[in-house]
């Protein structure tokens, strides 16, 4: 899947088995960036971090996991150089999203809102109708709306939702900017929904979506 995903979005991938055939890569090879599991068969996702680090080339790691992380764990991948977590389990745009960001830094200042990942329920209303979805990506200016039946780039929009750590729901009104349809044949890196363009919202609620984004984008943007 992670080698299917990649490769839309333009990477060049290529794949260990192991972890003996991963060091035996590396020593061949110079890579720019390795997605290392923690368990492998002959050598850990620890042991090849504790390789890495004593080598003259030093590709950047990000960790993959599909257990809970510790904080101990954490610290410890940190001062063996790994960049941060991908869950197993993480949608596409997640770890596009974090693959992208660790590789191009620099374009996380690209957008004037920038936007994080966040799976939260939220309503939509379209023509009176209420309907009940979740978002893959939120920032002060919008968000993406998962759902497989979106409404045509145009539609005006009203939204509600409550982000995780605020206790009142953040009612805004918008517009469609782009939508995907589902298509059973179409690439995994093109989700099907609707990115949503915030055009009316409440002074109180725009500062609280910044600075949950920005504390996400401190605390939490690779690990």
């Amino acid at each position: 899947m992670l080698e299917d995903i990649l490769s839309e979005a333009g990477y060049e991938i290529f794949t260990a088995e192991d972890g003996q055939k991963t060091t035996d890569a590396l020593e061949k090879e110079n890579f720019d960036l390795v997605i290392l599991d923690l368990l492998m068969p002959h050598k850990s996702g620890f042991e090849i971090l504790e390789w890495i680090k004593d080598q003259p080339k030093k590709p950047l790691v990000l960790v993959l996991t599909g257990i809970f992380r510790s904080q101990n764990e954490i610290e410890r991948l940190k001062k063996l150089g790994a960049k941060g977590y991908i869950y197993k389990s993480a949608p596409v745009e997640e770890i596009l999203y974090r693959v992208n960001g660790v590789l191009f830094p620099i374009q996380n200042d690209t957008r004037k809102y920038p936007r994080v990942p966040v799976n939260i329920g939220v309503e939509f209303q379209i023509n009176s109708k209420w309907h009940q979805a979740y978002t893959s990506t939120l920032g002060a200016g919008g968000l993406f709306i998962r759902t497989i039946n979106p409404p045509e780039t145009g539609t005006p929009i009203a939204v509600k939702f409550r982000l995780p750590d605020l206790g009142k729901t953040v009612e805004v009104d918008g517009m469609v900017v782009w939508s995907n349809d589902y298509k059973p044949d179409s690439k995994k890196t093109s989700l099907p929904g609707m990115g949503v363009r915030f055009d009316k919202i409440e002074k109180e609620d725009h500062r609280e979506i910044n600075r949950y984004i920005k504390e996400k984008l401190d605390k939490d943007f690779t690990w």
